[in-house]
This record gives structure tokens, sequence and C-alpha cells, in this order.
């Protein structure tokens, strides 16, 4: 009795939230920037960016000093990349469902709110147009208990 073949290599999927961060930080120039259009940390970033050079088993970017400079594969990545992203986004824009995203709440002390609230809600507004938020200024233990009710 012989026993079942196994693929010699499984398909894997490219994500296309990597694929999507990825663009960002070559657009923006650094991951610090890039932080600022895609509305992630850092941290989350550089986790997303390790698991897509997993994922690909490549390294993507190089260190120049402080600065990131793509590899031979980060470079042909970003093309195909884009092609990726530009058709996702077109067969979401055609056939992705159309009903109502649940409202979002976010809470925010009223030292953030009058800073950095007016310009992250224009920049969210461009990207997710259909998108309900909900707003809550108040201070840390108003905050808090309204996390808890």
């Amino acid at each position: 009795m012989s026993t079942p073949s196994l693929p010699q290599r499984m398909t894997r999927n490219v994500p296309t939230e990597l694929l999507r961060s990825f663009v960002a930080i070559v657009e923006a120039g650094s991951m610090a920037q890039a932080t600022e259009t895609i509305f992630l940390t850092q941290s989350a970033l550089s986790l997303q960016m390790k698991r897509l050079e997993d994922v690909l088993q490549q390294k993507l970017f190089k260190r120049d000093g402080r600065k990131l400079v793509l590899t031979p594969a980060g470079e042909e990545l970003v093309a195909y990349a884009r092609q990726l992203l530009t058709l996702n986004d077109r067969i979401m824009h055609k056939l992705g469902h159309v009903s109502d995203p649940e409202p979002i709440t976010i809470g925010m002390v009223q030292d953030f709110a009058d800073t950095l609230l007016p310009d992250v809600l224009a920049r969210f507004r461009l990207e997710h147009p259909r998108c309900r938020l909900t707003i809550r200024v108040g201070g840390s233990v108003e905050l808090l208990a309204y996390c808890r009710a």
C-alpha cells in the first residue's frame, strides 16, 4: 500500500494588508512617516514587515544608518504589490458588500482632541468615507468609566 504524496510546496497567499503597509512605507520613505497614512504604530508596522519577509522568505529592507533601503527583492516586490493592491481595490469597489459599516467609537482627552483629531479625522475620512465615528472627548477618568459601561 502506497502513501499518498504530499505537494512539494504549499501554495501561500500574500496578505494584502501586509502589501498595503509595505507600499505605504516605500511611498512615505520611512516606517515613522507611514504610520501617519495607514494608522498603525511603528511597532505594528515592523511586525507586519517581519511577517511579510517570513511569508516571502526574502529580506525586503536593509538598514543604511538610520535609513531603510529596499533590497533587490524589495525593489521587485513594489511593482507587483502596487498592481495587486490596485486590482484588489477594484474588486472591492465593484463587488464588495455595500452595507453600512458598524460605527467606531473613539475616546480622547481634550489636549489630543484639540491638536491631533482634526487632521487625523480628515485623513481617515478620505480613506474610509462610509465609516461612521462616534467621538467622546473627556478626562481620563471619564473615558475609563465610559469604556467600562
